[in-house]
């Protein structure tokens, strides 16, 4: 997966909204990469991009400022895929409840029940 180098690093610390959108990103540990390298986010959009779910809570919680999160149309479920490696981290909610400034979560259209 894509990793910011270390002037992108700097560059970026500022950065408050990221729209990555229609995109295929997949892992979580990319937007585990996202919480650590942009400390003060505050508005993310990852609708459409095939995330089947999220970063443990530990990991969530480093988006200390983010206030809007959208996550529609991707493949998230509460519990964790069948077929999946379970990290321990417990459900999509658990993980979402993590962000300690979250306002705002769009979870349409995916495997929630």
């Amino acid at each position: 997966g894509w990793r910011p180098s270390s002037g992108s690093k700097q560059a970026f610390f500022g950065l408050q909204t990221l729209d990555l959108s229609y995109n295929l990103i997949s892992s979580p540990g990319a937007v585990a990469t996202l919480a650590v390298q942009l400390p003060n986010l505050e508005d993310l959009d990852l609708t459409c991009n095939g995330l089947a779910g999220l970063p443990h809570p530990r990991l969530m919680a480093q988006f200390k400022r983010l206030a809007r999160l959208k996550l529609e149309r991707n493949g998230l479920r509460d519990d964790p895929a069948p077929g999946s490696q379970d990290d321990g981290g417990g459900s999509l909610l658990a993980r979402v409840g993590a962000c300690p400034s979250l306002e705002s979560l769009g979870l349409a259209y995916n495997y929630l029940t």
